[in-house]
């Protein structure tokens, strides 16, 4: 009989598959324009994708980059659904848990020093507790949530399907710009699977 490796050494064996791609990169300064009407909001501020040139190129950008590597066309034509700007101080402390729908990705840029934290959820989740013991500490395979600082000039992008929320740290005001993106084709395409008509 072959002898047993310890059970903590078997990376050899194991073999991650359908892993979820996360975008984290530092990106740097970024020009960005916010409308001028700009009031003090319990909410998220609409931006002016139009005066927001620059900010469009990086998302787009990252976004091809994304698609090249995952091993999908990186060519197709992107459509940007939506830019906002986010406050979270003492008047919106968190975003609780949600999703963002009618886009393929979704993402957030950090212009300045943060001071929130976004927590990521597995979106299997439910299906891992169901199958598996107590969890006994966190891996790969085993965790449920991740929890994210930004740094100053990072972008973060994910698929739109993954559930988040934020939550503020307390002290300074902080803030961050997101966005949707979606791919653009003719309402009835098969060729991707998420569009914006034409």
């Amino acid at each position: 009989m072959a002898e047993q490796k310890d059970i903590k050494d078997i990376s050899e064996e194991l073999r991650g598959f359908w892993s979820t791609p996360f975008y984290i990169n530092g990106v740097g300064e970024i020009e960005y324009k916010l409308p001028e009407n700009l009031v003090d909001t319990k909410t998220n501020l609409k931006m002016d994708i139009e005066d927001n040139p620059k900010l469009k190129e990086v998302i787009f950008e990252s976004v091809s980059r994304i698609l090249n590597a995952l091993g999908f066309v990186d060519d197709q034509e992107l459509v940007l659904n939506d830019l906002w700007y986010n406050k979270y101080d003492e008047s919106r402390p968190e975003l609780s848990f949600h999703y963002h729908q009618n886009c393929a990705w979704t993402g957030t840029y950090y212009p300045h020093e943060t001071n929130h934290v976004t927590s990521f959820f597995n979106p299997n989740a439910g299906l891992v507790v169901q199958h598996f013991p107590k969890q006994q500490e966190d891996s790969e395979y085993a965790s449920q949530t991740f929890h994210l600082e930004p740094v100053q000039g990072s972008i973060v992008i994910h698929p739109a399907y993954i559930p988040h929320t934020v939550r503020w740290l307390g002290g300074n005001t902080s803030n961050s710009i997101s966005f949707d993106v979606s791919y653009k084709a003719p309402v009835g395409c098969k060729d991707f699977g998420s569009y914006k008509p034409e």
